[in-house]
């Protein structure tokens, strides 16, 4: 009998899905280089680790405008609106994924490669969408209204 309920239990915990299985996959965005790792949802807590620009994390979690994620096997939290979900970005970038303009005044710069210092091609203005086909040092490489360029990826948002 003990063995019968001892072969129950472990199919039982086989079947069980992980923790892993309920975590969410996420990208940090919406911030210049990286963001902070803390100890508890809050700013005035313990930064933990750096997370830079375009990590995935799992989500695990949410509190206080905080997600709690796993990253690199470290817990811990970070403000949500650094966080995109289901966004994944490969070494080359994110192909095909459509992003609107945010974080300006009026209008951003599409540059001719990935640096401040590289020629203008155009404006685009807040709030129009555009389609990211690479991501390089901080830049989102975009086509936008027949162009191809580059623009600062503190400027775009999946949302």
């Amino acid at each position: 009998m003990k063995k019968k309920l001892l072969v129950c239990v472990l199919a039982a915990l086989m079947l069980m899905p992980s923790a892993s299985a309920f975590a969410e996959s996420m990208t940090v965005m919406n911030c210049t280089q990286w963001v902070s790792l803390r100890s508890y949802p809050s700013t005035s807590a313990e930064r933990i680790t750096i997370v830079p620009l375009g990590s995935h994390v799992n989500s695990i979690g949410w509190s206080n405008g905080f997600n709690q994620v796993v990253y690199n096997g470290r817990t811990g939290w970070i403000l949500s609106e650094y966080l995109v979900s289901g966004i994944i970005i490969g070494d080359s970038g994110a192909i095909g994924e459509y992003m609107k303009v945010v974080n300006c005044n009026e209008w951003v710069s599409l540059r001719t490669y990935p640096s401040t210092s590289a020629s203008v091609i155009t404006r685009v203005p807040l709030g129009e969408w555009v389609e990211s086909v690479g991501w390089q040092n901080g830049f989102n490489q975009v086509n936008y209204n027949g162009y191809t360029g580059w623009i600062l990826t503190q400027y775009l948002s999946y949302y």
